[in-house]
C-alpha cells in the first residue's frame, strides 16, 4: 500500500491526520515491507513505549490490538516501537531519530509532507 492510503485508513480510525499519526504510519509501513503482515489473529507484536498519536496507526494498518494481547504499552515518553512476529521469531525496533522533521515553526501539513517524503532510515534509527 502506498502512504497516502495508508494514511487515509489511519485517519479513519484515529479522526484527523496529523504528524503523530504520520509517524506511525511510517513505522507500520516500514514494517508491512520488511516481512511482517497485519495480524489478524496474534502473530505479531507491536511493543510501543508512548501513548500518541502514532500508536493509532499502528493498531488500524497492523491489526495489534489491546484487546488481542498484541500490543503492548510501555509509558517511557518515547517514540520507539518494536514489532515480534510470534511465527517466525523475527523482530525489528524503530527508534524516532531526534530530528527536525517535527519542527513547530513549520506549518502541520509541511511538517506532514516532510515525513511521508523522508526514507525510513532518515527519520528511525532501524535494529533488527
Amino acid at each position: 500500500m502506498e502512504a497516502k492510503e495508508l494514511m487515509e485508513k489511519a485517519a479513519r480510525f484515529h479522526g484527523h491526520i496529523c504528524p503523530g499519526l504520520t509517524i506511525g504510519v511510517l513505522a507500520a509501513k516500514y514494517v508491512l515491507e520488511h516481512g511482517y503482515n497485519y495480524s489478524p489473529n496474534e502473530e505479531l507484536v507491536a511493543v510501543v513505549e508512548n501513548d500518541n498519536c502514532s500508536v493509532d496507526a499502528i493498531q488500524a494498518l497492523l491489526g495489534t490490538t489491546y484487546g488481542k494481547g498484541n500490543l503492548i504499552h510501555l509509558d517511557y515518553g518515547k517514540n520507539n516501537f518494536t514489532f515480534y512476529n510470534r511465527d517466525n521469531k523475527k523482530a525489528v525496533k524503530l527508534s524516532l531519530k531526534n530530528l527536525s522533521f517535527g519542527e513547530r515553526d513549520l506549518p502541520r501539513e509541511d511538517r506532514i509532507q516532510k515525513l511521508l517524503n523522508a526514507n525510513p532510515e532518515d527519520i528511525f534509527k532501524i535494529e533488527e
